[in-house]
């Protein structure tokens, strides 16, 4: 089985207007189906956030840059020592934490 939070988070998965979910991959595919993620109670989820969130931003944008935008808390990954070391060592300088301290960081994502 693949790894979700892997496939489902490197935009192999796109979510569509009518809230379906579309698989641009076989193990997105599989995922998405084992998983149930377009299932009626999904697809109906989908569309009340994606309807909320267009809501905030046409009507209220702190509350669309609360729903949208990233936590102010994020961690410092460099501080952070895994088990076995960092695998992705690159990803520290690449993290929203250090994006958001040089100024790089968008107000939402």
């Amino acid at each position: 089985m693949p790894d979700p939070l892997q496939v489902l988070t490197n935009g192999s998965v796109q979510v569509l207007p009518d809230g379906s979910i579309n698989a641009t991959n076989k193990d997105a595919a599989q995922l998405i189906e084992v998983l149930g993620l377009d299932s009626d109670p999904s697809r109906e989820f989908r569309m009340l956030w994606i309807g909320i969130v267009a809501l905030a931003a046409k009507h209220d944008p702190n509350l669309h840059k609360m729903l949208m935008g990233f936590p102010s808390d994020l961690p410092n990954l460099a501080r952070l020592r895994p088990p076995g070391g960092n695998m992705r060592p690159k990803g520290v300088a690449e993290s929203c934490y250090l994006r958001k301290q040089m100024g790089n960081l968008p107000q939402t994502y």
